[in-house]
């Protein structure tokens, strides 16, 4: 869990250039966040219910216009990113 997490967070360091295709970037980030998704299934689907129910937003693959759907992928990493510091533990699998 830990190492999904972190590569989904290591794609902060990256990022799109404010106007141009960042199609590169944001592949790699939609496949980071299927592999954190696929992680928090396999583990616990209830507990990771509500990352599960942010990561619903994920655009289909492959997806034809990816920089058409920028915002909303980012915005997935943000909402997850959210959710996370809230919830640590989830993360370490250590309490509080």
């Amino acid at each position: 869990m830990a190492g999904a997490w972190a590569r989904v967070q290591a794609t902060e360091y990256g990022g799109c250039p404010p106007k141009g295709s960042c199609k590169d970037y944001l592949s790699n980030l939609v496949q980071q966040l299927e592999s954190l998704n696929e992680v928090m299934a396999a583990t616990d689907s209830e507990k990771y219910a509500k990352p599960i129910e942010i990561m619903q937003e994920i655009p289909d693959s492959p997806i034809d216009d990816i920089d058409s759907k920028r915002e909303s992928i980012l915005d997935i990493r943000v909402q997850l990113k959210s959710w996370f510091s809230r919830h640590p533990e989830e993360v370490t699998g250590l309490p509080n």
